[in-house]
């Protein structure tokens, strides 16, 4: 967590205050790593996810504070949507780059309607225009990683253009007031 958090200061140039865990390894507001999160300074977390098997369907939504044993994060799930009957995850670079621009600024619209911040996460190897090819991937992981990835930057680009967009860190100062 230190290592990774020191990359990411050097290279974005700034104090790193959220954290996304890897694989939505963070899945429920008891697990053990938000107390590390906590502790290494993080004030936000964005990890966990209301949306089997990426979490439990119990999350909120929206965000909301977690305490324990001394410490407090605020936790603020990724955009989440609703469509084929179920609650789907939005907020993160597969669906970003596979879903419909309308059918992402719809669920933002929404969820900015009902006073809840709508996060996006993407990973830093999504932005990589030279990203390996990783061979040996299985067919269905191989497709998963990589598809429309090529496109995201300019799509990433055009998203941010509209000037509806902060970093959550710039924002975390009144989610944790509410």
């Amino acid at each position: 967590l230190r290592r990774a958090r020191d990359l990411v200061e050097k290279a974005a140039g700034v104090a790193a205050s959220v954290h996304r865990a890897a694989e939505w390894s963070i899945r429920r507001p008891a697990d053990p790593a938000l107390s590390v999160v906590a502790g290494e300074g993080f004030v936000c977390d964005a990890s966990m996810m209301p949306v089997p098997p990426l979490g439990p369907a119990s999350n909120p939504t929206g965000p909301h504070r977690i305490e324990s044993d001394g410490w407090r994060i605020v936790e603020v799930p990724p955009l989440t949507g609703r469509a084929f009957g179920r609650r789907l995850p939005l907020g993160g670079g597969w669906p970003f780059r596979l879903a419909s621009e309308e059918t992402l600024a719809r669920a933002e619209s929404d969820f900015r309607e009902s006073g809840r911040p709508a996060v996006f996460t993407l990973h830093p190897w999504e932005l990589d225009t030279e990203h390996p090819p990783m061979e040996g991937l299985a067919p269905l992981t191989r497709t998963v990683h990589f598809l429309k990835l090529r496109s995201l930057p300019k799509r990433f680009e055009r998203w941010l253009s509209r000037d509806r967009c902060v970093a959550l860190g710039d924002a975390v100062a009144l989610l944790a007031a509410g």
